[in-house]
Formats: structure tokens, sequence, C-alpha cells
């Protein structure tokens, strides 16, 4: 008898843990459609947003150095390019190193295809994953930027190739 009191308590119990939990769960998912009309716009104030540019300085300075080149193979110069916009990847593989960002790609003028990517400092799993993918890729140290004929003839040799 005492098992049987025990067997219905712990049912009881379990009913209201599971109604409980699916009373909360509905609420829960009910506060989270909140619909976007109701959202007070006028909170908004004009100093919580605020325009920047795309490329820094640095890098703006870099592609226009660079920017001969875009005429001479007919190519474009991309700043920022996510690998995992250029690559796809296996069902085997790893996305997580896809979400690096690659300082600049150069592209057909049509964008379609990527022909180097131009990284700015050292990254090993970015140069294996490039090498995998059979895209051109090419460190260049900061340092070096000044050496423009040093830099242009490497990109010229990664282009043509």
């Amino acid at each position: 008898m005492f098992i049987f009191i025990m067997f219905l308590i712990i049912l009881l119990v379990l009913v209201f843990y599971i109604v409980f939990y699916s009373i909360l769960l509905s609420k829960s998912i009910d506060e989270k459609n909140v619909d976007s009309s109701s959202i007070d716009l006028t909170s908004i104030n004009e100093y919580h947003y605020k325009k920047k540019n795309y490329v820094n300085d640095y890098d703006s300075e870099f592609i226009n150095k660079l920017h001969p080149l875009v005429d001479e193979f007919d190519i474009e110069i991309v700043p920022n390019v996510k690998l995992i916009d250029i690559i796809n990847r296996n069902e085997l593989g790893d996305s997580n190193e896809l979400n690096s960002i690659i300082n600049f790609g150069i592209f057909t003028k049509d964008f379609k295809k990527p022909l180097l990517l131009i990284n700015l400092n050292n990254n090993d799993i970015i140069r294996a994953i490039c090498k995998k993918s059979r895209i051109s890729y090419i460190e260049v140290n900061s340092y070096s930027l000044n050496d423009l004929k040093h830099i242009r003839s490497r990109i010229s040799k990664a282009i043509t190739r």
C-alpha cells in the first residue's frame, strides 16, 4: 500500500510539473512574438547611430596605391572579404574558420571569380584553406607597403597564374 501511495504522489508531482512548464513555455513564446509596429520609434535618438566609413584610412590608401592594376588587369579590388562568401565547405569541414575576414580580394570585373586574396598579416589557417580551395593567396607585411613595386609584382604573378 505504501508503494502505491508513493507512486500516486510521484505521478501527481510529475503531472504538476508538466502542466506548470507547459504554461510557462506558452507564455514565453507569446512574449517573443512582439509586433515590430509596437516599437516606439521616437525613442531612437539620432546620436544612437552614426555613419562610419566601410574601410579605414590605411586600407583605403592601400587600395588607392593598387588602383593602376585595376585597369591594367581588368580586375576589381574589394576590401574586407569573408571567406565564407567565396568558399563552400563540404559537410565534413568546419565553418568557423570560414568566418575569417581577408583584408582584400581581387576579383574578375563581374565578381564571379576570386583571383587573389591578400592579407596584411600572417595567418596559417587561411593560407591552408586557400591552398585547398585553389585560390591564390599572398600575405603582405605592413612594413613592405612602401615598396609598391614589389607588391605589384607579387600580385601580377599571382593573377597571371
